[in-house]
């Protein structure tokens, strides 16, 4: 049914029943979307060995508990050593 009419249809029927509404034509338009980033749903950070990436940012919004972004990803293999030493074991490399 929803294939039956045209985008322009379903976001008019949506916002006229006050529900928030918008075409999205791939992750990297959500990503870049003003309202994403507005919200902190979408972040740019700096990432090491990578530069600059742009990820997803925490998407709850607490009033008495402010949530924040952590760490990025660390690169392959780069806890390695401190993994080792917390769980007692050499590093064989």
């Amino acid at each position: 049914r929803i294939r039956a009419r045209p985008l322009a249809h379903w976001l008019e029927h949506l916002r006229g029943a006050n529900i928030g509404a918008a075409a999205v034509a791939s992750t990297e338009d959500a990503m870049q979307s003003p309202h994403a980033v507005a919200r902190g749903l979408s972040i740019t950070r700096e990432h090491e060995g990578r530069g600059q990436i742009r990820t997803t940012g925490p998407s709850p919004v607490l009033g008495r508990t402010p949530v924040t972004a952590g760490a990025p990803a660390s690169l392959p293999g780069s806890d390695e050593r401190a993994i080792l030493e917390e769980i007692g074991r050499p590093n064989r490399g």
